[in-house]
Parts: structure tokens; sequence; C-alpha cells
């Protein structure tokens, strides 16, 4: 199944099993893929600390419990979303037939010197957030990095650098997991639907855009968008410059300056947990997202990146009978 000259990243399973019912089981298999991904690393902790001799409850208690936030109740965390990676590549190669590099880019590959463009691209636009968030009357939302801060240092103990080696060695993990999801099988699946090419870029941006942001569970207005815009963002940078790197990108520098500012001048708990925020957190979202995304297609037009694939170039799914 093929169209035009070249497929553009949303399109890519279309040279496999893509389009009418594969397309829905690849948006199914995305959710239940990410959930069972939690399920086997919880299942993981209970067996660990079981063996360890530990009431199981109270590990479990400790595990979910993200107001009291312990290094390992974070490790769980990202763990769990971390592990989402091969079931995602996994589900990629038996719905779709093809090989799960496609899931990272037109090029079949994983293009690092693009990523770390974006990961500098990704600090200027926090900068730019924490600027606005200076000169605009904004409310507090622990997330968001500019807004994180205590006014004094926190104590550097052997927890806190628990905090940080987890922080450091796992947040790209955890990240990327989350693109894979969302912008990787999600995003592919729902692109390769129906035969209007138009009609496909438009949802596959916005509804696996929609499900990342219901996905961190209840939550105010403001931060809602917040994250529904960034899910946004990936996904037509996604599109626009063939690949899933910049999402990545951005996500990786996000959460590790947030986490990072809660560990040393904040509080884990809240940034886990963030609440408030008004109109004009609404306005520096937009604002900074614009910025990122501006910014990294433009970088993406003066590197050349490729941005469609010609369907001979991927792998054909083996024969059904």
């Amino acid at each position: 199944m093929t169209e035009g000259a070249g497929l553009e990243y949303h399109r890519l399973t279309r040279a496999g099993r893509g389009g009418g019912w594969w397309s829905v089981l690849a948006f199914v298999a995305a959710i239940a893929g990410f959930v069972a991904a939690q399920i086997v690393v919880t299942v993981g902790f209970l067996v660990y600390f079981a063996v360890a001799g530990e009431d199981l409850q109270s590990v479990l208690d400790s595990l979910t419990d993200t107001s009291d936030v312990q290094p390992r109740t974070l490790l769980f965390l990202f763990l769990a979303i971390g592990v989402s990676i091969p079931f995602m590549m996994g589900a990629h190669r038996l719905i779709t037939g093809l090989s799960p590099r496609w899931q990272i880019s037109v090029a079949g590959r994983f293009r690092w010197r693009w990523m770390l463009v974006t990961m500098g691209l990704a600090l200027l636009a926090l900068g730019v957030n924490i600027a606005l968030s200076a000169v605009l009357p904004v409310g507090a939302v622990a997330e968001t990095p500019s807004t994180t801060g205590s006014g004094g240092l926190n104590d550097f103990t052997q927890q806190s650098l628990q905090f940080l080696l987890v922080i450091v060695l796992l947040v790209p993990f955890q990240a990327a997991a989350e693109e894979y999801v969302f912008r990787g099988l999600m995003m592919q699946g729902c692109g390769s639907f129906g035969s209007s090419a138009r009609v496909a870029k438009v949802v596959a941006v916005v509804l696996p855009a929609l499900v990342f942001a219901l996905f961190h569970g209840a939550q105010s207005a403001p931060i809602f968008i917040d994250r529904f815009a960034f899910g946004m963002v990936a996904g037509v940078l996604a599109i626009g410059t063939g690949g899933i790197e910049a999402g990545i990108g951005f996500h990786i520098v996000n959460n590790w300056l947030a986490f990072g500012l809660a560990l040393f001048v904040g509080d884990m708990g809240q940034t886990l947990n963030p609440e408030g925020g008004n109109g004009w957190n609404v306005v520096v979202t937009a604002l900074s997202s614009l910025f990122f995304l501006g910014t990294t297609l433009a970088a993406a037009r003066r590197m050349g990146l490729e941005t469609s694939v010609s369907p001979t170039e991927l792998e054909r799914p083996a024969a059904r009978v």
C-alpha cells in the first residue's frame, strides 16, 4: 500500500500493514503495551522486595506515593514507563510487519547529531519560558522548571545522590519511551488510517497529543493545556522533521530541568503532582512551544533533514496465509 513519491513519518506503516483495522490495532496496542509494561515492572519490584523480606503492601504504598517521594519511587515510575520501549518495538513488528527502526525516523535509524541539536534548542525554549514567567503574573505550577524554586538550596544528602543518579540515568529512557508510545506506534497507527493524507496528518497529531495529556491523570486546565501543547508540538515535529528525535530531546531537557530543580531547590512531590496555574501559564506555554517549534523546523530545513522515504526502501511484511 503506497502513495505518492514518498511516505512521511506518520504514514510509514502504509508500506506494511497500515490502514483499516491494522491502524486501529496499532493504536490499541500502544495503550495496552504502555499499561502492560507498568504491570511487568510492578510485579518485578514486588518479587524483588518479597525476596528481600519486606512487607509488600508497605512497598506498594511507597512505590506509588507521589506526595512523599523516595528514590525508589522515582526509580519505579521511570522504569515502569521506560520498559514500554521494547513493548512498542515488538508490537510494531507484529502489527505492521516492518522493522521497529522505522518507529524512530524516515532514515530508519536514530539521528543522534540531530537530537543533540534539538536538546540545545529545547534549552533555549525553556529559557524563553523562564524569562516570560519572570515578567508575567503566572500561577504556581510545580512541574514547570521556572516555578519550581523555593528560594534556597536543599541539603544534599545520600538520598539526594540517589535521586540525582535516577534522574540523570533514567529520564532519557522515560522520555524516549513516551515518544515511542505516543509519537511512535500510536501516531503511526493514526496516521496510516484512511486514504486522505491531509485528514490523517491532523488525526495523527491531535489524537495522540490528547491521549498523552489524559494519561497524566487529574490535572488543572492550565496543566492539561501545557501537556496537550507539548504533544501537539512533538507530533508536528515528528512529521516536519521525519522522526521522533526532536520530541525526545525536548522531553529529556524539560524533565532533567524540572526534576533537577526539584532536587536542589524545590520539592519532588510537587513536581510529580503539579497544581494551580492560570491563563498566563497558557500564554507562556504557547509562546515557548511556538519558539521551540519554529526554531526546530528552521534547523531541520537548514540541516537538510529528509522528511519522507520511498516505500520501496521499507521492508515488506511477510506474506499472510
